[in-house]
């Protein structure tokens, strides 16, 4: 479905770290870049029991919410509660139009951690969100409700009070139930006359162990294995109220049902490695390395899918991964990096398992159909970063390549669309190739006291 971040209220969030290129091999598996949003904690100074109420108003969209938070520590117990209440409203542009906007959101979450000694604790987070009513200006259905709950258990061993981790434990569970619908939708009226439902729902599990080493001066190594298994599962159910003829295979009055998501099932277990060794006082080097085994299944494809795509739905890889990264100390102010890295990204259950529905990646109003024998990406990168300072002006500038066999991409078929308000061509999944080059340059400074002013300059190319 959507980004995890659409499923967490900005008010929780501490943090947010961008990983740009492939040097993210220990977040999880197939990443050329990755994001890692950490929540807010507990302040170490914490009392008993204190806390925060806020709440805030946007005019464009008639946004209005209302959050607080009540946190605390007691003896060897930390522990903190959030809660958000989010609601907008239809809105209008400089023209005057009114552009439906509505919805509606309420999030709970709650942390708490345990101190079993000085160096070790149990962390244990719960969170539940509800979405409601979403209008979706432009497309064919509106978001009716999301209901998402999820659970994590960590146990974190360090080397003493204030020490990083060396040993870290994870355990984790989300369930994310939503409905969409056709109401107010021009589908829904006459001539077509359609009462268009689709639930959906994504059940993931995961894990995840690691251990930081130091075996000698100035050498920090990362042992780990990481697994999830993820599983979809939407429904498209349509009802004819007079006789239209929105799609292509039925028939007025009667009720159609087609599998969106065919019960498919992604798994993954991986393992890595990472070094980082300083080999002379300006320089630093760290390396990685990452292997995954990737398990892919569908259990409820319909009989248009067995005849064009094929019956056979179970797939199995093996990925490897790698990367390396370079640094040199040019001067006290001033250091160079390279970096150079492999990453195999495995393909989602739209791009294996689509069945004339919407892509992953085009926006574009078509239909699409999955491919569930793409071979994984395998995306290669370089990247040159020079960083520094001349007084009190700041400068960091970067340049990147990056070639993508196996890219995942489209291209036009002969197959029949499924609805008749579709475009009549409907795309496939399949794998070609890609380039990218890019680069940006960012220079702040401060002015005034408190005061700082920033320019940022980027550049992206690419080809399909």
């Amino acid at each position: 479905m959507d980004s995890p971040l659409s499923h967490l209220d900005p008010t929780a969030i501490r943090s947010i770290e961008v990983e740009k290129g492939p040097y993210a091999l220990t977040w999880g598996p197939g990443n050329l870049a990755a994001i890692r949003v950490e929540t807010h904690g507990v302040p170490a100074d914490a009392g008993v029991a204190q806390g925060f109420l806020g709440s805030g108003y946007q005019s464009n969209g008639a946004v209005a919410h209302g959050s607080g938070s009540l946190y605390g520590r007691h003896r060897s117990l930390a522990y903190r509660v959030h809660g958000v209440w989010r609601q907008g409203d239809d809105y209008r542009p400089g023209d005057g139009t009114s552009v439906p906007a509505d919805f509606r959101v309420g999030e709970g979450r709650a942390r708490a951690t345990y101190a079993l000694s000085d160096a070790s604790d149990i962390r244990v987070m719960l969170g539940y969100q509800r979405q409601e009513d979403i209008d979706y200006p432009g497309r064919m259905l509106n978001a009716r409700w999301y209901d998402v709950r999820n659970a994590s258990a960590r146990w974190r061993h360090t080397g003493g009070s204030g020490k990083a981790p060396v040993a870290d434990a994870l355990v984790y569970a989300s369930v994310i139930d939503h409905q969409m619908d056709n109401q107010g939708k021009p589908s829904a009226d006459a001539p077509m006359s359609k009462d268009i439902v689709v639930d959906s729902r994504v059940e993931v599990i995961g894990a995840r162990v690691a251990v930081d080493l130091d075996p000698a001066d100035d050498v920090r190594l990362s042992l780990g294995a990481d697994a999830y298994r993820a599983h979809r599962d939407a429904l498209r159910t349509t009802r004819s109220t007079a006789g239209g003829v929105m799609d292509m295979d039925m028939g007025a009055g009667t009720i159609m049902q087609v599998p969106m998501w065919p019960d498919a099932a992604i798994a993954d277990v991986g393992v890595y490695a990472t070094g980082a060794h300083s080999p002379t006082a300006r320089t630093r080097v760290s390396v990685g390395v990452r292997a995954d085994v990737v398990v892919a299944d569908a259990d409820a494809v319909t009989d248009f899918y067995i005849a064009n795509v094929g019956a056979e739905t179970e797939t199995s890889e093996f990925n490897l991964s790698a990367s390396g990264l370079a640094t040199y100390r040019l001067s006290a102010d001033w250091s160079a990096s390279v970096g150079v890295g492999s990453v195999a990204r495995t393909a989602d259950a739209k791009e294996r398992y689509s069945d004339r529905v919407p892509a992953t990646r085009a926006q574009m109003s078509a239909e699409f159909m999955g491919n569930p024998t793409l071979a994984p990406e395998r995306g290669t990168q370089a990247d040159l970063w020079l960083e520094g300072g001349v007084g009190k002006v700041s400068v960091s500038a970067s340049v990147f390549a990056r070639r993508i066999d196996n890219y995942i991409t489209l291209e036009a078929t002969a197959l029949t669309a499924r609805m008749a308000t579709s475009p009549d061509t409907v795309y496939r999944y399949v794998n070609g190739g890609a380039r990218f080059i890019g680069g940006e340059a960012v220079a702040s400074a401060p002015v005034a006291r408190h005061l700082v002013v920033r320019a940022t300059l980027a550049y992206l190319w690419g080809e399909d």
